[in-house]
């Protein structure tokens, strides 16, 4: 087996610092050998698994690297593929007008091949970039795409990540009644696919939309099904959301304690994680529902608390909203 082979085996199974490593030595190798079109494709497998831990700097300039060894080689689908591939990576830091450029060119490039799963895969990439930089109809125009070639195509699986996708920017727009239909049809093909992590997604992202049309106790439901099959399968990031969101349902049917709860062990799993935003806003609904049962002393704790969070995560529009409340509370 090659060295960007086992690579490659070893992401499969999660093995993604050892999977580094042989992509690295393949690349090196192929290198020497002046086998560059190998080369780049070395340097694209290495920037997956560098995603994967999230050494997202390292993994731009990988796929940068693989981009260009091989545009310049004409081989346009692995160029589209890295293209695709540093658009991720380049969301994940932020930099979401340039992961927008990169995903666009992937899906011209794929789709100008013919290769119509990676289109559509760059198409729900792009869609998700656009939703960040608040382009909400370009984003739902980029989710539909996708959604309709991956199900042309009997790719169940992305077909319901579009699905799930697209409902989050409608929710943006006030659409919150097809948004309930999306995420309602992303929860139900996931199910069927046994994808028990995608479903447990959308069943999180139908509370929020739940709770919008005020459907209180399905958004409990939703939020408390999130939660439990989050936690079974380990993904404590997404339960910690499920938590949250329970908790900011269960306050509006006055379900105070039970909310305190909620948000109490949002933040406990938050700060075991180490992530500190996410147990900034635990913080600040943990601090609402807290004064609503006239625990103010508790609730001003929990709001300077969030403020720092927030601080030191660079929110300051979210640390200035906790502190305007903390303002007008007093000391």
């Amino acid at each position: 087996m090659s060295w960007n082979n086992l690579g490659s085996a070893l992401r499969q199974v999660g093995r993604f610092d050892e999977a580094i490593t042989a992509h690295t030595n393949a690349r090196d190798i192929l290198g020497q050998l002046e086998d560059h079109h190998g080369e780049g494709l070395a340097w694209n497998n290495c920037g997956i698994a560098l995603t994967e831990v999230r050494r997202f700097d390292e993994a731009i300039t990988a796929h940068t690297n693989a981009r260009d060894i091989l545009g310049q080689l004409e081989d346009h689908h692995g160029e589209g593929l890295a293209w695709n591939n540093l658009g991720n990576a380049l969301t994940e830091v932020r930099r979401f007008d340039e992961a927008i450029t990169a995903h666009t060119n992937a899906r011209d490039i794929l789709g100008q091949l013919e290769d119509h799963h990676g289109e559509a895969q760059a198409w729900n990439n792009c869609g998700i970039a656009l939703t960040e930089v608040r382009r909400f109809d370009e984003a739902i125009t980029a989710h539909t795409n996708a959604r309709e070639i991956h199900h042309q195509l009997e790719d169940h699986h992305g077909e319901a990540q579009a699905w799930n996708n697209c409902g989050i920017a409608l929710q943006q727009v006030g659409r919150f009644d097809e948004a309930i239909t999306a995420h309602t049809n992303a929860r139900d093909i996931h199910h069927q696919l046994e994808d028990h992590h995608g479903e447990g997604l959308a069943w999180n992202n139908l509370g929020i939309a739940l709770r919008e049309v005020g459907r209180f106790d399905e958004a409990i439901t939703a939020h408390t099904n999130a939660r439990d099959i989050l936690g079974q399968l380990e993904d404590h990031h997404g339960e910690a959301q499920a938590w949250n969101n329970c908790g900011t349902a269960l306050q509006q049917v006055r379900r105070l304690d039970e909310a305190i709860t909620a948000h109490s062990t949002a933040r406990d799993i938050y700060r075991r994680l180490g992530k500190r935003h996410g147990e900034g806003t635990a913080q600040s609904n943990l601090g609402i529902a807290l004064a609503q049962v006239r625990r103010f002393d508790e609730a001003r704790s929990c709001w300077r608390q969030a403020v720092e969070a927030f601080i030191e995560t660079g929110d300051a529009q979210s640390a200035k909203r906790v502190q305007a409340i903390l303002d007008i509370l007093g000391p």
